[in-house]
């Protein structure tokens, strides 16, 4: 088959013939789409294959026609507003079953299974057959639409976790994961235990932000929290556990009346972390705690190493009774770091500060060394070594001085490869040639009728343009006369079809003429 048929033949496919295989088996109509890559589709079409068969089989061809819809899409790639979408077009009725199921998780009916964005689920059809969720009646189990006739009547069977991965994923989850999930499910019920870590234990701070809840102080970053933990902190850290994962965390001062914590982790951006922040939240206020910031205390010192200006120094948060900048300040004894309200900004997730006065630059916004930077007087601007190379020129200005000017104020001076700052060009002796566009001194040009131009680009005349000038600009501003003089145009008269100078006498013309 030619290149041309073969592309007609898949073209006649997908307008055609995916909508009348619908009468096939699962399996055959996923094979007869050959325009998909034929490993994918292989498969995918097993999977979906399984999964039909354990359902109610009064909507196998709705779900046959809403899978077709997912497999050309690429189930990897959809969001969840696809997903409704495409039930909305192949299985109406399943897709008004999903708004609802989705509505109960919304509101919190019900929670989410902890599994969730794993890809082995999110490309699985059982994510949206079975309206999976945490049982409601048996606390710990997970609760599942058996088929969709009970999914209609809203019949749940409640399962241990383990046991339905196994049924369901067993093929596709090794063992060890399953025992992981089905841990999460049963800890999920288990109540939160709030734990502190001292004031001067930094290796037990440096643990919990490591293992517990995601931050941008979490996994490798969490070296820089030991500043925290010293001998004259008035810091802890609260933290609480369900089982055997950390799952939430709060810094707390304890130098306050009353005291006060600063802000909780995780971000409420899942129902789970909103439950367990809630919950953490609960714990410290009934501990006693109220909320509050950072500002006053003191943390650690502790350079780097990669450079002596460099100090560790964690994101620190505005807290949750506090707004404004988070800045720090050396003591006197270059021991210990204040948290103030203005000095070295301490809001960066690199995990370190550089106490070099920092500043801006204008033009490509880093953060330089307040001795690293240019100040460009013509324009009034600071910038870096960088941009100052690449964005400026040393020119001379007013009465000849050199100063730092912007590229597109400059010009460059042809006769010397000078730069001048164009506003000031002609006081410096400059000018533009209006032939050529350049810049040229005022020595290496000439006047003629339409400006200055450089000697190279003029022509010299015979005689005088009508304006005193010995050289045009341009070629057909001049005209040769009879005898064979260059003159400006201007300055021609045609006497008898013989070009000649205004000023030519007459009968010196004539008899010039004649001898000729």
């Amino acid at each position: 088959m030619e290149s041309y048929e073969r592309d007609a033949y898949r073209k006649r496919l997908k307008e055609n013939l995916a909508p009348k295989v619908i009468l096939r088996s699962t399996q055959g109509m996923w094979k007869h789409n050959n325009y998909h890559r034929f490993a994918e589709r292989r498969a995918t079409s097993r999977r979906f294959g399984k999964a039909l068969a354990r359902v109610d089989r009064t909507n196998v061809e709705a779900l046959t026609r809403f899978f077709m819809g997912v497999m050309q899409t690429d189930t990897r790639g959809m969001w969840d507003y696809d997903i409704v979408s495409m039930f909305n077009k192949f299985a109406p009725d399943m897709g008004e079953m999903l708004r609802r199921e989705r509505y109960k998780l919304n509101q919190n009916e019900w929670d989410v299974v902890p599994w969730g964005g794993m890809v082995w689920w999110d490309t699985s059809p059982f994510k949206y057959l079975h309206a999976l969720h945490m049982s409601t009646t048996n606390p710990g189990n997970i609760a599942y639409a058996e088929n969709q006739s009970k999914r209609e009547q809203g019949r749940y069977t409640s399962m241990k976790a383990g046991r339905y991965l196994t049924r369901f994923f067993g093929d596709s989850v090794d063992e060890k994961q399953i025992k992981m999930w089905a841990e999460k499910c049963a800890a999920s019920v288990v109540p939160l235990t709030l734990e502190f870590i001292g004031s001067n234990d930094p290796t037990g701070w440096m643990e919990v932000y490591h293992d517990g809840p995601h931050s941008c102080m979490s996994g490798e970053s969490s070296e820089c929290v030991a500043v925290y933990a010293h001998d004259k902190s008035v810091l802890r850290l609260a933290y609480v556990t369900r089982g055997n994962d950390t799952v939430g965390r709060s810094i707390v001062r304890e130098d306050t009346t009353p005291k006060q914590y600063i802000r909780v982790y995780p971000n409420t951006d899942s129902t789970e972390n909103q439950k367990v922040s809630t919950g953490l939240t609960s714990l410290l206020q009934d501990a006693g705690y109220v909320p509050g910031s950072l500002h006053g205390v003191l943390l650690k010192a502790t350079r780097t190493g990669a450079y002596d200006e460099n100090y560790m120094m964690p994101y620190l948060d505005y807290g949750n009774s506090s707004r404004g900048c988070m800045c720090v300040t050396l003591t006197d004894d270059e021991q210990y770091f204040r948290v103030t309200r203005d000095g070295i900004d301490a809001q960066s997730t690199s995990g370190y500060i550089n106490v070099v006065p920092q500043v801006t630059c204008e033009d490509c916004e880093d953060s330089i060394d307040e001795d690293e930077t240019n100040h460009v007087e013509y324009n009034d601007r600071t910038v870096c070594e960088s941009c100052l190379c690449n964005n400026y020129h040393h020119a001379y200005g007013r009465r000849g001085n050199q100063m730092w000017a912007s590229t597109d104020d400059c010009v460059e001076n042809q006769s010397d490869g000078e730069y001048y700052i164009e506003e000031y060009a002609n006081a410096n002796d400059v000018y533009q040639c209006d032939v050529s566009g350049n810049w040229y001194h005022s020595c290496d040009m000439v006047n003629t009728s339409r400006g200055m131009v450089h000697t190279d680009d003029a022509i010299t005349l015979d005689a005088e343009d009508p304006d005193g000038n010995d050289y045009a600009a341009r070629k057909r501003d001049t005209v040769e006369t009879y005898d064979g003089r260059t003159i400006h145009m201007d300055s021609a008269e045609d006497r008898d079809g013989k070009q000649c100078h205004v000023d030519d006498e007459q009968d010196e013309t004539e008899t010039q003429g004649e001898e000729a």
